[in-house]
């Protein structure tokens, strides 16, 4: 008999619902964050003429403390004001790790296929979604 993702990640099925409205409330706030970080990264490489990839990096930094705040309040109902600090630097690091596959992806999908780099990073943010969340709910707020 296989055992369920949220099983083999240590949530169980009492919380597996949670887990799921979590997520679902994740990939929201992911959302948000992703209009703010297309948008930053348009602005900077079309009216500023920062490389794409120097652009992405910004535009990344910027959607994450979004995201940050709106997580830790909305997702996973935590005090904004609680181990703010502690956290923060959990979720930068995760979402860094996060950047890095998010960054081999749009160059990946840019260079070689030879996609526009808008659609690029849509497509690599979409597939580093459930790493960023299951990095960030085990670690950044496991306690929830």
């Amino acid at each position: 008999m296989m055992m369920g993702l949220f099983d083999m990640l240590g949530f169980g099925r009492i919380r597996e619902k949670k887990v799921v409205r979590e997520f679902v409330k994740f990939g929201v706030v992911g959302g948000m964050g992703t209009l703010i970080n297309i948008a930053v990264l348009y602005l900077l490489t079309e009216k500023f003429g920062l490389y794409y990839m120097v652009s992405a990096v910004f535009s990344f930094m910027i959607a994450i403390s979004h995201n940050f705040v709106l997580n830790k309040a909305w997702t996973f109902k935590e005090n904004v004001k609680e181990e703010i600090g502690k956290k923060y630097f959990q979720f930068v690091f995760a979402n860094v790790l996060v950047l890095i596959v998010n960054l081999s992806l749009l160059y990946f999908f840019t260079e070689f296929f030879g996609l526009y780099y808008i659609f690029s990073q849509l497509l690599a943010t979409f597939i580093t979604l459930f790493l960023n969340f299951f990095i960030n709910k085990a670690w950044t707020f496991s306690s929830n």
